[in-house]
């Protein structure tokens, strides 16, 4: 295990990017979001897309600002225990209030995790996994009336995906009718999306990529 002394200068540099709990930037303005990033559907493998979906996800996004403290306190829950169960327990049970608009700083905790307790290639991949999965279900939660029905999320999601033959607009209409039919709110689409490729047909991250824009204006 490396240092913990690198914990604290990697969490400040981490949080200088993100500006975890500081003031926020004056970005210049811009159009709405709903060109599609350049994302061809067999380019990459889907665990090389990953990191490129987290980053996708937080794009022009104003979500809750996480604070250097909890980065710091994800960083050392997860390492206690060494799985992604205790990053998901952590996003669900201390960041209740934080969706997939924080994918990308997520993707920077990870790295926290393995500079402070090293990771094997798999378990940062896990890990990413477990963020996206965890903050995707947190928004789903937000609106839902009930308990979530998972697996049959999936697998509509899924289906979907298939059905839409890559296009845009189907992949939009189909995931928004998966939430009305959940009794989800109509935006919930995107995170349904995200859990169901990350889960279940990480095939379609590319194909969902393209569509964020469009989603997210729901």
């Amino acid at each position: 295990m490396r240092s913990r002394r690198l914990l604290p200068a990697l969490i400040a540099a981490s949080c200088a990017v993100a500006a975890c709990g500081g003031a926020k930037k004056h970005a210049e303005p811009v159009p709405p979001d709903l060109a599609p990033p350049t994302v061809r559907r067999l380019s990459e493998p889907p665990a090389d897309q990953l990191p490129g979906l987290m980053v996708d996800l937080s794009r022009r996004v104003t979500s809750r600002r996480v604070t250097a403290i909890e980065v710091a306190d994800a960083v050392e829950a997860t390492c206690a225990k060494g799985t992604s169960a205790s990053l998901k327990a952590f996003i669900r049970e201390r960041l209740p209030d934080v969706e997939v608009g924080a994918a990308a700083l997520f993707g920077r905790v990870v790295a926290l995790i393995d500079a402070q307790c090293p990771l094997a290639p798999g378990q940062v991949l896990e890990l990413q996994s477990a963020a996206l999965v965890e903050l995707s279900l947190n928004g789903m939660r937000a609106s839902a009336h009930g308990t979530l029905r998972q697996r049959e999320l999936n697998e509509q999601a899924c289906a979907v995906m298939v059905a839409s033959e890559q296009s845009v607009e189907q992949i939009v209409d189909g995931l928004a009718a998966v939430a009305a039919r959940h009794e989800l709110q109509k935006r919930r689409a995107l995170e349904i999306g995200v859990k169901a490729v990350i889960q279940a047909c990480p095939v379609f991250i590319g194909d969902l990529r393209r569509s964020i824009g469009r989603l997210r204006a729901l």
